[in-house]
């Protein structure tokens, strides 16, 4: 079940090859991780202290790291609850059900109404951060990191139906957006 990079990182922690181990975890997960935060949280020196919240906290889980799943997933659950915690913290994170789905449709992408890449860029953005929290963090998993359903429902816990649903819905709101600014 796990990846050869996987295997790498666990057995060079297993051996106390401690500079290893963490440049190959930083190496192989960091760039995810960091999109994955930053996606929804929005603030870079807020993303940049969750994340290094989220290595920290993985590094000292990582012996008991019980292979039953991929390391990705394991860390895309961890920095999922350290944004939520965050968030909490900060009064900002609002619960809601997940039944809205998003999955941004190429034809978006392709009616560009003569906009330049970066005005597009910015409607896709803005659009994005009027998703409510968890919707954002579906499309996020969906979209830009290209995890299958079954990873993202490992990850946040969702049925893969919520999910599906959720990511088409997000779809449909970043589609009427752009199309309607």
């Amino acid at each position: 079940m796990l990846e050869k990079k996987e295997l790498e990182i666990l057995t060079a922690y297993r051996e106390n090859q401690t500079d290893k181990a963490i440049r190959l975890l930083l190496h192989h997960y960091q760039y995810p991780i960091y999109r994955h935060v930053s996606a929804m949280l929005k603030h870079q020196a807020d993303t940049e202290d969750v994340v290094q919240m989220v290595f920290t906290k993985a590094w000292k889980g990582l012996a008991f790291f019980r292979e039953e799943s991929k390391i990705s997933t394991w860390l895309y659950r961890i920095a999922t609850n350290e944004c939520i915690t965050f968030l909490k913290k900060k009064k900002r994170y609002q619960t809601e059900e997940i039944q809205e789905n998003h999955f941004v449709d190429n034809q978006v992408v392709n009616e560009a109404f003569e906009l330049t890449s970066d005005e597009l860029w910015e409607k896709f953005e803005h659009a994005m951060d009027e998703l409510p929290a968890r919707q954002k963090q579906v499309f996020s998993l969906r979209y830009f990191d290209e995890l299958p359903y079954e990873e993202i429902s490992r990850i946040t816990g969702i049925t893969m139906g919520a999910l599906k649903a959720s990511y088409h819905h997000a779809m449909e709101k970043i589609k009427n957006k752009i199309k309607s600014d």
